[in-house]
């Protein structure tokens, strides 16, 4: 029997901060973990981890960016507190620190001009912070809700019709066609969710990312030859972002962001 064996990540929350969310592009609650890479043999740990870094979760848009935790006061235990008083227990000098990032964009906020240096840097950057997500979620696929309604559905019908052949025990030609009715449905039934839950990646980076990356990008006002040079970038790389992301949507959502 082959023995498995590795490492996996392990994340250890450690409380609550306040920092700058590039995708926000606004100053924000964190959730602060602790990555950890352990050895494990059947995923179960054995030792002690070793620290991979530190990762906080923007409590608005729910992304997840590298931190470094050496620049916080401290972290707080409970979430929800108010913004100024998390600054001043957490990073009371975020002000100072982010003050060149803040001034720009509160520019790009009132939409004035702003001539930013390396402009392909800054559109880059959502999409950046985003790769590690996408890359997750094709690795662990799992069931959305088309998933489960396949799913759900394949199991319903199965009773509905195991119910059917007792009801029909007297007959044996009547049995046999529920029985492989059964049959039929188990199988189309399995194929469907089976689909689903290898598209379920796609359907997340329409739900879920590209209402992210247009938040970020539209106050950066970028064309669409900016936006296709990313993509192009991305798949020329190898990210599953930019070989999947849908260029034709994420387009029209930046325009609808810009119109707000």
């Amino acid at each position: 029997m082959a023995v498995i064996w590795g490492k996996k990540k392990v994340e250890t929350e450690l409380g609550y901060v306040v920092d700058f969310c590039p995708i926000c592009r606004e100053i924000r609650e964190l959730e602060v973990s602790r990555v950890g890479l352990a050895n494990h043999i059947y995923f179960i740990s054995v030792g002690k981890d070793n620290l991979a870094g530190h990762l906080g979760r923007c409590m608005q848009c729910g992304t997840k960016i590298p931190v470094d935790a050496m620049k916080y006061e401290t972290f707080e235990e409970a979430s929800n507190t108010a913004l100024e008083t998390l600054v001043q227990n957490t990073f009371p000098n975020l002000r100072s620190v982010y003050a060149e990032r803040l001034d720009i964009e509160e520019r790009l906020k009132r939409r004035e001009p702003v001539s930013l240096p390396n402009r392909a840097k800054w559109l880059m950057e959502p999409f950046e912070y985003l790769i590690p997500e996408v890359e997750a979620k094709f690795a662990n696929a799992t069931m959305d809700k088309e998933g489960n309604i396949g799913c759900v559905s394949t199991v319903l019908l199965l009773i509905v019709l195991c119910g059917g052949a007792f009801m029909f025990e007297e007959s044996a030609l009547a049995r046999n066609s529920m029985i492989i009715g059964m049959g039929l449905v188990a199988i189309v039934g399995l194929i469907y969710t089976i689909i689903q839950i290898m598209l379920a990646p796609y359907r997340y980076i329409q739900r879920n990312i590209v209402p992210r990356l247009s938040q970020a990008l539209s106050p950066l006002n970028p064309s669409r030859q900016e936006i296709q040079k990313c993509i192009v970038t991305l798949k020329v790389k190898g990210f599953r972002l930019g070989k999947n992301v849908n260029e034709e949507k994420l387009w029209e959502a930046i325009l609808q962001k810009r119109d707000q």
